[in-house]
């Protein structure tokens, strides 16, 4: 009999939660920060989650970097897009959705896209520029989705 075997436990893997935002300005940065790592407490120890967040200025169309970041968005589980100003239509949020679409559309599992609008100042409607953007990428990819109109203290009443 060979005494020399080490026995091993088998590693436990966690599935992967990876998490993407998408922030317009340095206020809705804060906010998507915060509600990313809420996300990430709430899935606890079970899951390994790994977050990315990059501003709306770096996600241009051409170049090394934009294929980058629309590549890690594509494959993340979740989307969250956070802008402290919904109401004014931004051709940069439209074609950086248009990008993602092949992306989004493929996986098995498109995941779930969510929606941080607004800045607490003023009143908005579910109907903002935004919220329509939202909606249409999420039909577009089979996506689940969900948005929060920020009022005072961001993430505090979104629910997961």
């Amino acid at each position: 009999m060979n005494t020399n075997l080490l026995m091993e436990r088998p590693a436990t893997v966690r599935p992967k939660l990876r998490i993407f935002t998408l922030y317009a300005d340095f206020a809705a940065g804060v906010r998507g920060k915060r509600l990313a790592g809420r996300i990430a407490v709430a899935a606890g120890a079970q899951w390994q989650c790994t977050t990315d967040m990059w501003t709306l200025n770096s996600v241009g169309p051409i170049g090394v970097i934009g294929e980058m970041i629309a590549r890690e968005a594509g494959e993340s589980d979740v989307l969250l897009i956070a802008s402290s100003s919904p109401r004014r239509p931004d051709p940069a949020i439209t074609g950086w959705f248009d990008s993602l679409v092949n992306w989004k559309a493929n996986r098995n599992v498109p995941g779930l896209l969510v929606g941080l609008l607004g800045d607490g100042e003023g009143e908005l409607e579910d109907g903002s520029w935004l919220a329509r953007q939202l909606v249409d990428f999420a039909q577009r990819t089979r996506m689940d989705i969900g948005w929060q109109i920020v009022g005072g203290d961001a993430g505090e009443d979104f629910r997961l």
